[in-house]
């Protein structure tokens, strides 16, 4: 009985360890999968540290800017390196989302990437369609933020751009 004890502890202490070192660090980020030939992840630990690419390890460049009051940051790629990085805070992957968490200059963001890879409906699984949501709030009560996909001046704006060979739409 004590034996037994020992080993049943032994076998919860290794598989927490196993957890845990798998919960730290992936070595690439899903962010939009269909198939071995159309799949872009970010190999960086943090969104901004490197360009996004294929998971053959070419380059497929996505950019993800964001202008708050006036000032322009990086919330996903390298380029332009001229631009400061938004600070990211978290990142959260499951079997069919990932989602980074941003924060900065009384602004939080929050990118979804979303590919609905569900084995059990063929129909949605055919589709070459994966879905990025971006979610913006302020953290601060007196900050106001609006946006406009039309292009005028607002006080918080987020772009998107894909270029180079992995181009999409």
């Amino acid at each position: 009985m004590r034996r037994m004890r020992w080993l049943i502890g032994c076998w919860f202490a290794l598989c927490a360890c196993c957890s845990f070192s798998q919960s730290v660090r992936v070595p690439a980020v899903p962010l939009i999968t269909h198939d071995p030939y159309f799949s872009i992840w970010s190999m960086s630990d943090k969104l901004t540290d490197g360009p996004t690419r294929h998971l053959t390890g070419a380059a497929q460049p996505l950019t993800g800017l964001v202008r708050i009051d006036g000032r322009v940051l990086r919330w996903m790629g390298s380029a332009p390196q001229a631009l400061p990085a938004f600070r990211q805070t978290a990142l959260e992957i499951t079997a069919t989302r990932t989602t980074y968490h941003f924060e900065e200059q009384g602004l939080k963001l929050d990118v979804s990437f979303l590919s609905p890879l569900l084995p059990n409906d063929l129909d949605l699984m055919s589709r070459p369609i994966s879905y990025i949501t971006m979610t913006v709030a302020a953290t601060e009560a007196s900050r106001l933020v609006t946006f406009a996909v039309t292009g005028h001046e607002c006080p918080a704006s987020l772009s998107f751009s894909a270029a180079g060979p992995g181009k999409i739409g």
